[in-house]
């Protein structure tokens, strides 16, 4: 029985090693920018991060099927667990991913604070990586500040807000830095 048990572990966990998209293991990587690793509970360390990044997509997902409840309860979830190992890149994005719920649900109040959270974040890891003024998520969080500034009719600070995120996106160009379609996608809906 006890055998039984310990290969149907076994084999869920091979399945999900199979399933893990490769998103997944790149939004690992993302999840631990800037912290540096603790020697002891590196194990348990890794298992809640790869929780936290399961929860961020899953939260994504019910977002885009309209499951607003289901979407916000995995993303707070995700969100905790990256906070508590101080993975930042992580919770960069899962602010981002709140703000962008009650962003299209049209709570811009709501959103509006995950999306200052997320620029502070994205603004410190660039520092550290020595690249302020050309970082790709520090625009991308731009951009998400504009469209709430936008949506409430605030058409003079999203102006500005967008020009900011353009400038960013004008220099990763020049300098060819990332996915250049992505940027030229981003650069004209701005």
């Amino acid at each position: 029985m006890i055998l039984m048990r310990n290969l149907a572990g076994l084999g869920l966990t091979i399945v999900a090693m199979i399933a893990m998209p490769a998103i997944a293991v790149h939004d690992l990587a993302i999840a631990q920018e800037i912290v540096p690793k603790p020697a002891n509970n590196d194990n348990l360390r890794t298992q809640e991060i790869t929780e936290a990044v399961y929860l961020k997509q899953s939260g994504y997902d019910r977002l885009q099927k309209a499951d607003i409840q289901g979407a916000i309860a995995d993303l707070q979830k995700a969100l905790a667990l990256f906070q508590k190992w101080q993975a930042t890149g992580g919770e960069r994005d899962t602010l981002n991913f709140l703000g962008e719920v009650y962003l299209v649900t049209g709570q811009y109040a709501q959103a509006m604070p995950y999306f200052e959270k997320a620029l502070k974040i994205s603004k410190t890891i660039a520092k550290v990586n020595n690249d302020p003024n050309n970082d790709p998520d520090v625009a991308y969080t731009l951009q998400y500040i504009a469209d709430v500034y936008d949506k409430q009719r605030q058409y003079p600070a999203a102006l500005q807000v967008y020009q900011e995120a353009l400038t960013i996106f004008r220099g990763l160009l020049k300098a060819q830095k990332g996915d250049r379609q992505s940027l030229l996608v981003s650069e004209s809906v701005v």
